[in-house]
C-alpha cells in the first residue's frame, strides 16, 4: 500500500500513459492499455477523494486534481468529436492471422472501422513484440485508409463468408 501512494510511483505511471499516447510503444494487446489507464485513473481519484488514503504530499492539490479529472471526463463524453472517437476506439478489433510468429517477433493487427467520417472501411495498425519480452509492443505500420472490410472478415472468419 505504501508503494501505491508513493509520488514517484504515481508520476512514473502517469509518464507511462504519456509514452503510450505520444509514441508507437504500448503494452501488448489493444485493451491492456485501456484497462491500465482506467485502473490508474480510478486509483488516483480514490486517493484524491479518500481522506485516510490520501498521502501528505497530495493534501494541497486534491481539489485541482479532482477538477482536472472531472473536466476531462466531461470533455470526452460531452462533445460530438470525442463521442465519435470513443465509438471508433471501442469498435477496434484484432484481425485473426494464421501466422502470428515471424522470426523473433509476435505480429498483431488491429482494425478500427471509421464509418462515414473516414476514408474507406477503416484503419489498420500492425504492431510487433519480441517473443522473449512480449509485454511491450511497437507499432510498425499504420494505414489510415483500408478499403477491405476487415469487420466482416473478423465477424465471419474468412473472406469467402463475406460474399466477395
Amino acid at each position: 500500500m505504501k508503494l501505491l501512494t508513493n509520488p514517484w510511483f504515481l508520476l512514473g505511471i502517469g509518464l507511462w500513459q504519456l509514452v503510450v499516447v505520444f509514441t508507437p510503444v504500448s503494452l501488448y494487446g489493444f485493451w491492456s492499455d485501456v484497462v491500465f489507464f482506467v485502473a490508474w485513473l480510478l486509483w488516483s481519484t480514490l486517493l484524491v477523494v479518500s481522506g485516510e488514503l490520501r498521502p501528505k504530499w497530495m493534501q494541497g492539490t486534491w481539489a485541482a486534481i479532482l477538477s482536472i479529472v472531472l473536466a476531462l471526463s466531461i470533455i470526452f463524453t460531452g462533445t460530438l468529436g470525442a463521442l465519435l472517437m470513443t465509438s471508433e476506439f471501442i469498435s477496434t478489433r484484432s484481425v485473426p492471422q494464421a501466422i502470428k510468429l515471424q522470426g523473433v517477433f509476435l505480429v498483431n493487427q488491429y482494425f478500427t472501422p471509421t464509418g462515414a467520417i473516414g476514408c474507406g472501411m477503416g484503419q489498420l495498425t500492425t504492431v510487433k513484440a519480441f517473443v522473449l519480452f512480449p509485454i511491450v509492443e511497437y507499432r510498425t505500420e499504420y494505414d489510415p485508409c483500408i478499403h477491405e472490410d476487415y469487420g466482416c472478415f473478423i465477424e465471419k472468419g474468412s473472406w469467402e463468408a463475406c460474399g466477395y
